[in-house]
């Protein structure tokens, strides 16, 4: 215990940035909360996995908003929610026994705990990916003073604040199993990899889209010698088990029929829903294209937008693995193959939502601190993904914001969306330069 204060008194700064961040988004814990369409389906998730029973939630019927669509870690965290929630009593008692905590904060969160309680994983989330980030600075700066700037960057950025803490989402908890297991494959512990790739998975599987940069560098560091057959069978036989407990509440003995079914039956039904050219995201799409209302299958440039989208995110796959096998792979190289495949992936596949466009996002934010002349595709980026969050939360209820990006023929989404395609295309010159257009995936 010796050790906690000097912990405090070295790390001061760091636990300041957390402390206030986290204050920060609690506040808007209550404010906006009757105009979130998702937090409404998550409240129902949570109060119905209690109601009806693990092994009942995925096949039932009788959904008000909407039936689950998302993997069982996301189902478990709003069903804890709810009962985190629903045993708020046990706060009176506590109060009643050390007079801890406050009673004004036990009657607010007899009114507000359940909304707070469904924000917390992706409020937690930016605390962790913030720490994360931290991390990644200072391992690829060695500045303690740049990393510090970073997280703040990152705690304080707008886009994120809204995100987690007004809208709700888990985007960012998401994000730090993902980013935490490409940190793990260039340490001591990357045994510990492939269970935190499957987390993030297995709780949305937005970061599929990176999966096969992660298969890449794990094969790299398997041929360099860095990953031993021993951590692999480590890194599987962790990940198989976490598997098995997650889903066993759910599906009884039968895993591997049930997760072929909630993936046909629940996920990939909601997602071909939004199978649209662009359903709400600034993106490559939408400078042709209307949002929401175009089919992925429509044509321009001579292919459909999908099969378009396919082959930029093929050659985009090209380019990283061509300059990772030129640069080597380290902490550098992966986050800025990340950043590239991240970014890209959002703004030219089709279906893509405002949120998605975040997938990115940490990794830029990790550069923008660790390389000076990356600040402004950080700053350009965060400027439209926040304004493209307002736009997509807000449009329903406020015309006037609606209005403001969509009269004139979307001319302002159309020059946000121009804005991004133009900022990526100079992020990846300014990263990978000639290896934009001249592709060598081996050495002569």
């Amino acid at each position: 215990m010796a050790k906690l204060p000097a912990l405090l008194k070295k790390e001061w700064k760091i636990f300041v940035l957390i402390a206030v961040s986290l204050l920060v988004r609690i506040y808007f814990v209550d404010k906006f909360v009757d105009i979130s369409g998702d937090l409404l389906v998550h409240k129902e998730w949570g109060e119905r996995y209690w109601q009806i029973g693990p092994r009942n939630f995925y096949f039932d019927e009788d959904w008000y908003y909407s039936k689950p669509t998302q993997p069982p870690i996301t189902s478990l965290i709003f069903a804890n929610a709810y009962y985190l929630y629903d045993h708020r009593y046990r706060l009176a008692e506590l109060h009643n026994i050390v007079k801890f905590p406050p009673a004004s904060f036990i009657i607010y969160f007899g009114d507000w705990g359940y909304e707070m309680m469904l924000k917390m994983p992706g409020i937690l989330g930016d605390i962790l990916l913030g720490g994360l980030i931290y991390k990644y600075i200072f391992k690829i700066t060695g500045r303690r003073r740049s990393a510090l700037l970073g997280m703040g960057l990152y705690l304080f950025n707008p886009a994120t604040i809204f995100l987690s803490g007004v809208w709700g989402q888990t985007e960012s908890l998401i994000a730090f199993f993902g980013l935490l297991s490409f940190y793990l494959l260039t340490t001591g512990y990357n045994r510990l990899s492939p269970f935190f790739i499957f987390l993030s998975l297995y709780t949305k599987p937005t970061w599929a889209v990176l999966f096969p940069l992660y298969i890449f560098c794990l094969v790299f560091l398997w041929v360099k010698k860095k990953f031993k057959p021993r951590d692999l069978f480590f890194g599987v036989t962790l990940t198989a088990l976490a598997l098995i407990i997650v889903t066993k509440p759910f599906s009884g003995n039968n895993i591997i029929s049930f997760t072929k079914y909630i993936t046909l039956n629940n996920m990939l039904p909601a997602a071909k829903g939004t199978i649209k050219a662009t359903s709400s995201a600034f993106n490559f799409h939408s400078i042709v294209f209307d949002l929401d209302v175009n089919l992925s299958s429509d044509p321009y440039l001579f292919m459909p937008a999908n099969y378009l989208g396919y082959f930029i995110l093929a050659y985009t796959y090209l380019m990283v693995f061509s300059y990772l096998r030129k640069k080597g792979l380290d902490l550098k190289t992966i986050t800025v193959s990340g950043g590239i495949v991240g970014f890209g992936s959002t703004l030219f596949l089709t279906g893509m939502l405002e949120r998605y466009l975040f997938l990115g996002f940490p990794f830029i934010a990790v550069l923008a601190m660790s390389d000076k002349k990356l600040f402004k595709y950080f700053v350009i980026f965060t400027a439209t993904l926040f304004s493209n969050l307002i736009w997509a939360f807000y449009r329903r209820r406020f015309g006037k914001i609606d209005h403001l990006f969509t009269d004139y023929g979307l001319f302002l989404v159309r020059v946000i969306s121009f804005i991004n395609v133009l900022t990526y295309v100079l992020f990846v010159r300014s990263n990978i330069g000639k290896n934009l257009l001249k592709l060598r995936l081996w050495k002569k």
